[in-house]
C-alpha cells in the first residue's frame, strides 16, 4: 500500500504541474477525489492489522474532526437554503436575495427566459465557495497521504518535490524571459489576458516565485544533509536543483517572495546554528548570498526591481496592498459572523469599497485578512483549531520517525509560506498549497486508530471531501470557473446569467450584463418597457459598486438613449466626480 500512496501523491502534484497549476476545478476535482479515496482505504487497510496488534496508539483523532468541520462549514455556506430559513441568514443577506428575486420575476415576465425557483445560499459566490472545497479535499486529502507513508517513502517524496520544483522552475524561467507563452500556461493552456503575464504553470510570476521560494529551503536542506551524510553525488544533485530554484526566484522579480524566502532562510540558519550546525548555518548564508549578489550584479532588472525596497512605504506596489487590506477589511463588518464565503470577497467589496481605481479585487492579497473577510469569526475559530490539532498531532509518539532534517525542511517551508500569506494569496493556488499539505504531511506520524468506533471521526474528512467531488461532479466542475469569472459573464445568455445572480446575488457584473441584454432586446423587439427594465438593472449595478466610473457612464448612456435626460445627467455627473477627466456627451433637450 506504500507504494500505491507513493504514487498517487506524485500523480497528484504532477496532475496539477502540467495542468496548469490547478487552474481547472476539473484537475484539483480529480486530485481530490484521487488522494481522499486512496487516504480513506489506506486507513482502512492499517486500522485493521494495527487494531490486532498489542500497543495500539488510540487517541481521539482531533485533526480529522477539526477538518471535518472546516469542510462541512464550507460546504454549508453553498447549499440552497429554503425561503422558510432566509430570515436567519441576517438582514443583508435577505435584502440581497429579495432584490435578485424581484429583478428575475420580473425579466421572466418579460420572457427573457423560463421562471424557475431559486434557492439562495449564505455564501455570495457559491461557485467560489465550492471550488474552496475541492481545494480543502485535495489538500487534506494529500496531507493524509504523506503522513501515512513510512519514512523511506517520505524521504524519497520530498527529494521528488524538490526535483520536481526545480523543472518548474527552469520552465519558467524559459517562459519568462527567452519563449514568451502568451495568454498560456505551458504554452498550451489558453488563460484571460494579465499583466505582466503567466510565467510557466501559474497566472503571474508572483505566485511562480512564491512556490519556489516555499520549495528552496527544503532543496538547500537536503543539500546540507547530503553533504554531511558525504553523499557527494546526491550533494551534487541537490546544490543543482536549489541553485535552479533560488536563481529562478530572484529572476522572478517577485518582491514578496523573495522577503519570504530572505525570511524563511534567516530563521532556517539560525535554527542550525542553535543546533550547533554552525558550519553548515554560515557556509548555507554565504552560499545564497553569493548567489544573489552575482545575480543582482549581473542583472540590470533585478536591480531596479530591488531598488523600490530602499523606501517599502512609499513605494506605489505598497501601496496598494495597503489600500486593498483596508478595503478587504471593511467586508468583515457587514458579514461578521461566518463571512461572506469562501472565495466571495469579489462579489462583496465593491459595494463597500471607497476607491475607484479601475481593478477589480479578487484576492485580498493577504491570506490573513481574506479569512476575516470571508470566514467571519468561526472561519478564524476554525482555522486556530486546525492549527492546535495539528501541534496536538505533532507530538503523539511516531513508531516510524523522521529525521529531524525532514522536519526543519518542512519547518522552513511554512515559515516561507506564513511570510508569504502577508502579500499575497498562495493557500488558494492550488499547486502550491497541495504540496505544502504534502510537505507538512510528512511530519506527522500515521493516522492510525485501533478503537472501531473512532474509525469513522477519522474517516469523516475524507467522506466528506469525496461527498463534495461527487456534488460538483453533477453540478459540473466546468462551470465553477465561468460563473463567476468576469471574463465569461461579459459573454453570458440571459439563462446563464440568471443563474450567476442566484449564485452571487450582489455581483454588480452580472446584474448589470442582464441589464444590458434586456435593453439590447427592447430596442431589437421595440419594446419600451423592457427597454427601461434593462435601465433599472444597469442601475442597481451601480448600487452594488457605486464607485465604478465605467459603470456610471454606461448607465448615463442608456439613459440618455431613453431620454430620460435629468437622470442621464445625475449619472453622467457621478463618473465626471469620479474621473474629473471624462468629457460627457451634449444632451439636448429639444430633441
Amino acid at each position: 500500500m506504500a507504494a500505491i500512496t507513493f504514487f498517487i501523491l506524485q500523480a497528484s502534484v504532477l496532475i496539477l504541474i502540467l495542468g496548469g497549476g490547478g487552474l481547472l476545478p476539473e484537475t484539483v476535482c480529480a486530485v481530490a477525489a484521487l488522494s481522499c479515496a486512496t487516504a480513506g482505504i489506506g486507513f482502512m487497510i492499517r486500522s485493521r492489522t494495527c487494531a490486532a496488534t498489542p500497543g495500539g496508539v488510540a487517541s481521539f483523532p482531533w485533526l480529522e474532526v477539526v477538518f471535518s468541520a472546516i469542510l462541512l462549514f464550507v460546504l454549508f455556506t453553498t447549499l440552497p437554503l429554503p425561503s422558510c430559513l432566509e430570515p436567519l441568514t441576517g438582514a443583508l443577506r435577505q435584502s440581497q436575495n429579495h432584490l435578485v428575486e424581484v429583478g428575475l420575476r420580473r425579466a421572466s415576465n418579460f420572457g427573457m427566459f423560463t421562471p424557475d425557483t431559486h434557492g439562495f445560499s449564505l455564501s455570495r459566490n457559491r461557485a467560489g465557495t465550492l471550488r474552496m472545497v475541492l481545494l480543502l479535499a485535495a489538500s487534506f486529502g494529500t496531507l493524509m497521504l504523506a503522513a501515512s507513508l513510512p519514512t523511506r517513502f517520505k524521504i524519497a517524496f520530498l527529494r521528488f518535490i524538490v526535483l520536481a520544483g526545480a523543472v518548474v522552475a527552469a520552465g519558467g524561467y524559459v517562459s519568462q524571459w527567452h519563449i514568451p507563452q502568451g495568454d498560456t500556461l505551458w504554452w498550451t493552456l489558453p488563460v484571460e489576458r494579465s499583466l505582466p503575464g503567466p510565467v510557466g504553470c501559474f497566472m503571474n510570476r508572483n505566485h511562480f516565485g512564491g512556490f519556489l521560494a516555499m520549495l528552496a529551503p527544503v532543496a538547500l536542506v537536503l543539500t546540507v544533509q547530503a553533504v554531511r551524510d558525504r553523499k557527494w553525488g546526491g550533494g551534487l544533485l541537490f546544490l543543482v536543483a536549489t541553485g535552479i530554484l533560488i536563481y529562478a526566484l530572484i529572476m522572478s522579480l517577485s518582491r514578496g517572495a523573495l522577503i519570504a524566502f530572505a525570511v524563511g532562510c534567516l530563521t532556517l540558519s539560525a535554527w542550525l546554528a542553535f543546533r550547533k550546525y554552525l558550519l553548515a548555518s554560515i557556509g548555507s548564508l554565504v552560499g545564497v548570498g553569493l548567489l544573489a549578489v552575482l545575480i543582482y550584479n549581473a542583472s540590470p532588472l533585478v536591480r531596479d526591481r530591488l531598488e523600490t525596497l530602499r523606501d517599502p512605504l512609499n513605494a506605489p506596489s505598497v501601496q496598494n496592498r495597503l489600500m486593498e487590506w483596508r478595503e478587504s477589511l471593511r467586508v468583515w463588518p457587514h458579514y461578521p459572523m461566518i463571512g461572506a464565503g469562501a472565495n466571495a470577497l469579489r462579489m462583496v467589496y465593491p459595494q463597500v469599497r471607497q476607491t475607484s481605481r479601475n481593478r477589480w479585487l479578487v484576492f485580498s492579497e493577504n491570506e490573513y485578512i481574506q479569512l476575516v473577510a470571508e470566514g467571519g469569526l468561526i472561519g478564524l475559530v476554525l482555522a486556530g483549531l486546525f492549527c492546535a490539532a495539528f501541534l496536538h498531532r505533532l507530538q503523539r509518539p511516531n513508531p516510524d520517525p523522521v529525521p529531524d532534517y525532514i522536519r526543519l525542511s518542512i519547518a522552513g517551508a511554512v515559515i516561507v509560506t506564513a511570510t508569504h500569506c502577508l502579500f499575497d494569496f498562495p493557500l488558494h493556488l492550488p499547486l502550491y498549497a497541495v504540496v505544502l499539505a504534502s510537505l507538512v504531511g510528512l511530519s506527522l506520524p500515521a493516522p492510525v486508530e485501533t478503537a472501531p468506533r473512532r474509525r469513522a471521526l477519522c474517516l469523516a474528512p475524507l467522506v466528506v471531501g469525496l461527498a463534495g467531488c461527487a456534488l460538483i461532479g453533477i453540478i459540473s466542475p466546468a462551470a465553477l470557473r465561468q460563473i463567476d469569472s468576469y471574463h465569461y459573464i461579459r459573454k453570458s445568455d440571459t439563462e446563464q446569467l440568471r443563474r450567476a445572480l442566484v449564485w452571487a446575488p450582489t455581483s454588480w457584473h452580472a446584474w448589470y450584463h442582464l441589464g444590458r441584454a434586456a435593453y439590447t432586446e427592447g430596442v431589437a423587439r421595440h419594446r419600451v418597457a423592457l427597454c427601461f427594465f434593462g435601465e433599472d438593472l444597469m442601475t442597481e449595478a451601480t448600487r452594488l459598486d457605486p464607485q465604478n466610473y465605467r459603470l456610471w457612464y454606461s448607465v448615463g448612456e442608456t439613459r440618455l438613449a431613453l431620454r430620460d435626460f435629468d437622470r442621464a445627467e445625475a449619472a453622467f455627473a457621478r463618473a465626471q466626480q469620479l474621473r474629473p477627466w471624462l468629457s460627457p456627451p451634449p444632451i439636448r433637450r429639444n430633441r
